[in-house]
């Protein structure tokens, strides 16, 4: 073996570490938002706008050269949708659920990782590797998931912890799979735009959660407005749902930011509609 690959070796197992010694500073943290009663809105929120300033940082080592096309931005896309969903979910099951379950749940995700490259990239791994993810799979079903310890809610959270789990172990194939094609820049920026996406999403349902929708108009009435010479507004779907979030928003602190970017693109439709 060269020095320049050995180099190359030493250098993945120190990221590696630094990224386990990260996460786990994240995720002992991670909880203590939902202790303090902050609502998960909010945290996915603030989560996302953190993203900017790295997103930036390495784009700009890189020399602001962004891959734009369709594969990158296709796969850009899907592992940071992948991503936000996750951590959509995280902080709604750390409302409910105990972080020291809910963590080692997810740190099972690699399994799904593997099992994806071994399925569709024929990718085989040794004894020893085969080894840990069977202990790793055989320890799940050993978790005291008793309900009424602590703070947990029933045992809702753990079905959010087993999606969670799929949903980063899918993004971690499509991580491996774009590394191949894709700058990483390039895929942290198009994480970063997924990231900000879900907060329209998060708030939306949000929104809907405390302003259900009103019932449909009767269908009649339509018809004898139409008939009449009458047309509907085509705008009006855009100004109900602008008005909804605005109520939402006036009500509730936590929605100001997301509103603010979605007032943003809505006046962007709204002009296009108009």
């Amino acid at each position: 073996m060269t020095l320049a690959a050995r180099n190359g070796e030493r250098h993945w197992v120190v990221y590696a570490l630094v990224t386990v010694f990260l996460w786990g500073i994240w995720g002992a943290l991670a909880g203590l938002s939902a202790q303090h009663g902050f609502p998960d809105t909010l945290v996915y929120c603030v989560w996302s706008l953190t993203m900017i300033p790295p997103a930036l940082f390495v784009l700009a080592r890189a020399g602001w050269k962004l891959d734009v096309s369709p594969r990158a931005v296709g796969f850009g896309m899907t592992i940071g949708l992948l991503g936000a969903g996750g951590q959509m979910l995280l902080f709604k099951a750390l409302t409910i659920g105990p972080a020291y379950f809910i963590f080692p749940i997810i740190s099972l995700s690699p399994a799904i990782t593997i099992a994806l490259s071994f399925a569709l990239l024929r990718e085989r791994t040794g004894k020893l590797g085969a080894l840990g993810i069977v202990l790793a799979l055989v320890a799940l079903p050993l978790f005291d998931l008793s309900v009424g310890q602590g703070n947990a809610q029933g045992l809702g959270w753990f079905a959010l912890a087993l999606l969670i789990m799929a949903a980063w172990g899918v993004q971690a194939y499509f991580m491996k799979l774009a590394n191949n094609t894709v700058s990483a820049e390039s895929i942290f920026f198009y994480m970063m735009v997924g990231g900000l996406a879900g907060n329209l999403l998060r708030y939306y349902q949000d929104c809907l959660e405390d302003h259900p929708t009103p019932e449909a108009p009767d269908q009649a009435a339509v018809q004898e407005e139409s008939a009449g010479g009458l047309s509907l507004d085509p705008a009006w779907p855009l100004a109900e749902c602008q008005s909804r979030l605005r109520a939402c928003a006036n009500t509730e602190r936590r929605g100001r930011v997301v509103y603010c970017i979605y007032q943003t693109v809505a006046g962007a439709l709204a002009q296009q509609v108009a």
